[in-house]
């Protein structure tokens, strides 16, 4: 099954540690995809892109479902 994805990089600032450089990696229900109101499946990846080979699998935060736009 084909997943329409999206890998949004945020780049906060402040130097917060909660407010970290991460990616949140967005997924579209393929039941939803003519639906522009329909929200996205959302998850924070936290480890560093460079990281992610390496480490052979991705620890996912679930987050709110995302807005399309």
């Amino acid at each position: 099954m084909l997943l329409p994805t999206t890998l949004l990089f945020h780049a906060p600032g402040n130097g917060s540690p909660d407010l970290a450089p991460h990616h949140d990696w967005l997924i579209a229900d393929p039941r939803t995809l003519h639906d522009p109101a329909a929200r996205l499946w959302t998850a924070r990846v936290t480890p560093h892109w460079r990281d992610w080979s390496a480490l052979g699998r991705l620890t996912l935060t679930p987050l709110p479902p995302h807005r399309r736009r």
